[in-house]
């Protein structure tokens, strides 16, 4: 389950958005989600921890620039 959940999300973001970044993007935050959720958050690895926060800061880039008013 907590393998299938990000896959399903990934292969269902690509062609919804029409972006393969977007989906691998949901992706790694929904690995990163998942696993920690099941417990594992020791066996996700740093790197996939930043990859999955500079992921956030990329799809909430938008909602961020209106509050800052940019």
């Amino acid at each position: 389950f907590s393998v299938a959940v990000p896959v399903v999300l990934t292969v269902a973001v690509m062609p919804l958005s029409f972006s393969i970044a977007n989906g691998i993007g949901i992706g790694f935050i929904g690995w990163v989600v998942v696993r920690t959720a099941a417990g594992k958050a020791r066996e996700v690895s740093p790197l996939l921890w930043i990859a999955a926060a500079g992921f956030l800061v990329y799809f909430a880039r938008g909602w961020l620039e209106s509050l800052v008013g940019v």
